[in-house]
């Protein structure tokens, strides 16, 4: 499609036919629809991690040798608790709940190992599973739990008053299977009478269950909404029916190309991927907004039918062309993110919004020029409204551009400070309100049980049986002994103890002999009769390798880190001979700190490296890119100091938002810059031509970003902390680049158009 400018250029253009715009329409309306049924919910915490990266190649060749660290936790508390009655019916839950093909084991006080001594040697039984003692008192039974050497802390409170389900998953796929387990857990308890007495349920499946249900439940609420706020501004800004079912019909094939996008890419839809809708549902309207200006500006000057289609495509192809190109390189430039989820984000945001280009460039002209028969008004449009805050704003910039850009400077200057206060944090907890069921629950079951974050240190000996040898466990224990200590652990469990618990046993249950072994034949023939379930949950079957298992009361991954640093200087600084390295979800969340850092970093110089390549290229020249480019780094530190203020920290949902927001910012300083640059080529004095650049093209300028803004600042509402960040600090980073916009920018130009004269 190319163009000159004038009224030349007008018959020029040329459309493609109705019949064929029609079935272009029709088949990018079809053709996702076929794939969006492969499209997989997954929000686990493997999928933010490349298939390379060493924790998640670690978790898979762990999960081959132990069982899931991810469990879902239900806390009971009933005074009835050690009754006949009350066993029996927890036992059938657990019962019931085992035969789900998607749950490894149910732990509770029921199945637990409890070790003790016997005429032979020593026995294993369950804690309190009921045919084994029927022969004990209701007081018997409280003292049983709660003196034995595992239970409390695990399965029921220091005191026996509560009583908790741990139920460990299969090694698990999606967050459907997750969401699966969840619902029949409820269920099961629900049917045997039981869910009176849950006062919490919590553990990394219900913390990915909530986090799964409130993305679903906030795409379910605030799309409608951001869509119906973007009707009610296209109705008072143009005053017509069309423009307001094309852009329904054309941003739903926009999100729905962007998700088709997603499945060709083989990836899930996580979290990051749920910001795609509302973010092309806004750029759609944008769209919109400037091609109907354009509209109503030909109207102003009389064209009518296709001359007037042909004039407003001469007007804003080019500009439209250029911003979705930069748009696209903001959201490409987050392919340099570590993080597949953000990865796809961006590859698939910018896939739809090429099809949306598409579709508005070449699809709807078309479509116009046959359906478009009424009039389009002028005097009445909220449009015309918007043309004297613009042309204002742009007359108080230019008179004073030298207090304006001063202001800007030391206003950046004064807020630079709060740029150090802005830190990265994954706190998957922090996700929710604090009054959320799920904190509550957590905290309910920290207090009782244990902290319900696992973290894990893998031993690795020397060689088949090397961890049946004495002074390996004993330095284990050593090492178990010390992490016990630190104030961040609640819990701790390795081999070590079912070993010392099995000695103990065998003399008799005497207190001198709960100890590990001096002999390896012992603890060989120990391991050998051993017939419970609990400790092929530490030790792999060739004794070779093992793990110490870490309850944190700490969900941060800053928090998470520090205790890790922690264990490895006292690690680094003891003569241990095993081999050893972290595991578990707390490791992961650790190392997905560290990952969305190092994505941020990349991420964010590739956006302006980017965006200023694409605008030397539309222009020609660097020096136009570098001038449109100053008012666009001035909202991207804006972002970054309310991030400050408000203690904001960089996480899933905020890290996308600086390539995101420059991609969208600078738009609307290309719209504004071009129109400039144009009038100023065909010989308009600079002064006059900046003021009919926000003339004309401002006011679609303002409508955008107010649009924008005001669809970002609705997610704002959302309580999931993520959405909510998202959607704030993209609105006020827009927000931010539309003042820049209309005053710094023309503040620069008229500087430059005063220095040019001095010259």
């Amino acid at each position: 499609m190319s163009y000159t400018k004038g009224r030349s250029c007008v018959k020029e253009i040329k459309l493609l036919s109705f019949r064929f715009a029609l079935f272009l329409l029709l088949v990018v309306i079809i053709t996702p629809v076929f794939f969006l049924a492969h499209l997989q919910p997954n929000n686990r915490a493997e999928v933010f991690f490349p298939e390379d990266a060493p924790v998640r190649v670690l978790e898979k060749e762990l999960r081959q040798q132990f069982p899931e660290d991810d469990v879902l936790i239900v806390l009971f508390s009933s005074k009835q608790a050690y009754s006949d009655d009350y066993l029996e019916v927890f036992e059938s839950i657990v019962s019931e709940l085992e035969r789900n093909p998607l749950i490894e084991r149910v732990i509770s006080m029921t199945t637990m190992d409890h070790i003790l001594g016997s005429d032979d040697g020593f026995k294993v039984e369950s804690v309190l599973k009921k045919d084994e003692v029927q022969h004990l008192s209701e007081q018997q039974r409280l003292e049983r739990v709660i003196q034995d050497r595992f239970a409390p802390g695990r399965v029921v409170s220091i005191d026996g008053a509560y009583q908790a389900l741990i139920i460990r998953p299969v090694s698990l796929k999606s967050s459907l299977d997750n969401a699966a387990i969840e619902t029949f857990t409820r269920k099961v308890i629900t049917e045997h009478g039981l869910m009176s007495d849950v006062v919490a349920i919590a553990g990394n499946i219900e913390i990915e269950v909530a986090m799964f249900e409130t993305m679903l439940d906030d795409n379910m609420r605030f799309i409608p909404a951001t869509i119906i706020l973007g009707i009610i501004l296209l109705w008072w800004l143009f005053r017509k029916i069309l423009p307001i079912v094309l852009v329904l019909l054309f941003s739903l094939v926009a999100v729905n190309s962007a998700l088709f996008f997603v499945v060709i890419l083989g990836q899930p839809f996580s979290m990051p991927v749920s910001m795609i809708t509302p973010l092309l549902t806004s750029l759609c309207i944008a769209f919109f907004i400037h091609f109907f200006n354009a509209f109503l500006q030909a109207t102003t000057l009389g064209y009518q039918g296709i001359t007037r289609i042909k004039r407003v495509l001469a007007e804003v192809e080019r500009p439209v062309r250029f911003t979705v190109l930069t748009t696209m390189a903001g959201l490409i430039s987050l392919g340099l993110s570590p993080l597949p989820p953000i990865q796809t984000f961006g590859y698939a945001a910018a896939f739809g919004l090429l099809v949306l280009y598409f579709l508005v460039i070449w699809v709807l002209p078309p479509l116009l020029n046959r359906w478009d028969k009424g009039d389009w008004q002028t005097k009445s449009s909220g449009m015309v409204s918007l043309n004297r805050i613009i042309i204002n704003s742009a007359r108080l910039s230019i008179r004073y551009a030298g207090f304006v850009v001063t202001g800007v400077v030391i206003l950046l200057l004064l807020g630079g400070t709060q740029l150090l206060k802005v830190k990265a944090e994954t706190d998957l907890l922090l996700y929710f309100p604090q009054q959320h069921p799920l904190i509550v629950s957590d905290h309910l079951i920290s207090q009782k049980i244990a902290g319900t974050t696992p973290l894990e240190i893998i031993f690795d000996g020397v060689g088949r049986d090397s961890l049946k040898e004495p002074d390996v466990l004993k330095e284990i224990k050593s090492i178990q002994q010390w992490v016990q200590a630190l104030p961040e652990v609640d819990t701790t469990i390795s081999m070590v103890n079912v070993v010392e618990e099995m000695h103990w046993a065998f003399h008799s249950e005497n207190p001198k002999y709960r100890d590990v072994p001096d002999s390896r034949s012992i603890i060989s023939q120990y391991l050998f009769i051993y017939d419970g379930k609990d400790l092929f949950d530490l030790v792999d079957s060739e004794f070779q390798r093992t793990r110490l298992q870490m309850s944190l009361n700490v969900h941060g991954a800053r928090e998470i880190r520090a205790v890790m640093e922690k264990i490895e200087e006292h690690l680094k600084s003891q003569p241990v001979q095993l081999k050893w390295q972290f595991a578990g979800g707390a490791r992961m969340f650790s190392d997905q700190e560290k990952l969305l850092i190092d994505g941020q970093l990349k991420s964010g110089a590739g956006a302006f490296i980017l965006i200023f390549l694409c605008l030397a290229f539309f222009w020609r020249s660097f020096k136009p890119a570098f001038i449109a480019m100053l008012p666009n780094i001035s909202p991207i530190i804006f972002i970054f100091v309310t991030m400050g203020l408000l203690g904001i920290t960089l996480d899933i949902g905020t890290a996308i938002v600086l390539s995101v927001a420059i991609g969208i910012a600078v738009d609307d300083t290309i719209h504004l810059y071009d129109a400039y640059l144009r009038r100023v080529k065909i010989g308009v004095q600079p002064v006059i031509a900046l003021m009919r650049a926000y003339r004309t093209a401002g006011r679609a300028v303002f409508a955008t970003s107010i649009i924008l803004c005001g669809q970002f600042f609705f997610l704002a509402f959302s309580s999931f902390i993520p959405t909510h960040q998202f959607g704030l600090m993209t609105g006020i980073g827009l927000l931010a680049a539309l003042v820049f916009d209309i005053l710094l920018l023309p503040a620069i130009l008229a500087l430059g158009i005063k220095q040019a004269k001095k010259a």
